[in-house]
């Protein structure tokens, strides 16, 4: 790594062994993908509610060559996470396949465009750095973030675009895990 990744703590008592583990994923990271050039995690607590007791939000942007891949756990998004130790293992599973899947797609082991499924954005969003639905021909939704996007940036992409993308089976059900638009 080119340089020292840094742990962000917001609104929780940090303790070593919590670091630790935290550490001892950012090193898995680097095993994962061995060109890594940073890490940023941010681990908060955000301001809780009485319905939802005490909730944990990860963060983790991990920078390589020529891109930058974002997790981010938002507890009312992805199941509430009580357990601290329980969202940073989720956080960092989620990155650890996101860099499994750029290393395949820069090693070409990826399928090209013809294998590809064919779908039109359906519904838009800005929260949380972006992301939407593709609908299929079939009218099956597929969720996408901004990351899957790979030949435009995220203010090219528009309701209505006709797009190609590779499906996969995420932590909600199906999503994209490339995108490509057309």
């Amino acid at each position: 790594m080119q340089r020292p990744p840094t742990i962000t703590w917001r609104n929780v008592d940090h303790d070593p062994e919590t670091e630790a583990d935290v550490r001892r994923h950012i090193a898995q990271l680097d095993r994962v993908h061995p060109r890594l050039t940073g890490v940023d995690v941010m681990v908060e607590r955000p301001h809780h509610s009485q319905g939802q007791g005490n909730l944990f939000r990860v963060r983790i942007d991990v920078h390589v060559p020529g891109d930058e891949l974002v997790v981010n756990r938002d507890p009312r998004e992805h199941h509430a996470r009580e357990d601290l130790h329980v969202a940073i293992r989720d956080a960092f599973k989620a990155v650890r396949r996101q860099l499994r899947e750029r290393g395949r797609v820069m090693r070409g082991e990826v399928k090209d465009h013809e294998e590809m499924a064919v779908g039109t954005v359906r519904t838009l969003s800005d929260e949380g750095g972006g992301y939407g639905f593709l609908v299929t021909p079939e009218g099956r939704e597929v969720y996408f973030h901004h990351n899957a996007v790979k030949n435009a940036t995220w203010e090219d992409v528009e309701v209505g675009a006709v797009v190609r993308f590779q499906e996969e089976l995420g932590q909600q059900g199906a999503q994209a895990a490339v995108v490509l638009i057309d």
